[in-house]
């Protein structure tokens, strides 16, 4: 009986040895796999039409916001100027004003 038990405990060992051996070339089998299939992604051109179309779009979109910017900073210049020579005379006034007795 013990000769068999040992002989079962043989067996089974043996049984889950080659389970494990033939998960493991299946692990092989499927990392070699996923390898071959990222280096193919990898190989494959990067679309450049789209590239350059977003490129212009960042672009097109930059110089509008910069032509908005600039026409609204010339806009407040403006007002800027033509306000300062009567802020300069109030101011100059005022100033007289006070040194006056």
């Amino acid at each position: 009986m013990a000769e068999e038990i040992q002989t079962t405990i043989g067996n089974i060992e043996k049984e889950a040895e080659k389970i494990l051996e033939e998960a493991k070339e299946k692990a092989r089998k499927i990392l070699e796999g996923a390898r071959l299939k990222s280096k193919e992604i990898l190989a494959q051109a990067i679309p450049m039409d789209d590239i350059e179309k977003e490129k212009k779009l960042i672009i097109q979109g930059a110089d509008e916001e910069s032509k908005t910017r600039r026409e609204v900073s010339e806009k407040r210049a403006a007002q800027v100027r033509a306000t300062a020579p009567e802020k300069r005379e109030n101011e100059v006034r005022l100033t007289v004003n006070e040194i006056k007795p």
